[in-house]
């Protein structure tokens, strides 16, 4: 059989649910357009799908289902959901506003540690140490 003949066969079969003959089975093999396998139930086979438990209830432990279920395996390698840093205040908002206005308009920042010092007033005669 051609393979251009075989792959059309091959899908109407398995599209009603109909098994391949035997012929034509070996005819796919011939022309190495099939390997073959099988399928075999295993040892864990059930017709009925279970999803494993991940966390253990109050529920559970006060029922005794506990005992019964099959509860999935913790991954301790995972990284999680990445956590949110938070908001600023507003009015951390406002002043980092305000400072970006002033800078825009030609005004410098000036070293912080150095305002204390700036606004001490040694040289007027005026100024008693008690002000």
């Amino acid at each position: 059989m051609d393979i251009l003949k075989i792959f059309p066969l091959l899908m109407r079969r398995t599209s009603h649910r109909l098994a391949l003959q035997p012929e034509e089975i070996d005819s796919l093999k011939r022309t190495k357009a099939w390997k073959g396998y099988s399928l075999r139930k295993g040892p864990n086979y059930t017709l009925k799908r279970t999803m494993a438990a991940t966390d253990l209830t109050r529920e559970q432990l006060q029922r005794g289902e506990w005992n019964d279920l099959e509860f999935k395996d913790y991954n301790f390698s995972a990284l999680g959901q990445p956590t949110e840093g938070g908001h600023l205040h507003p009015l951390l908002k406002v002043r980092a506003q305000f400072r970006a206005i002033f800078l825009e308009m030609g005004f410098e920042e000036m070293p912080t540690n150095n305002f204390v010092e700036s606004r001490t007033e040694i040289d007027v005669p005026n100024t008693e140490i008690t002000d």
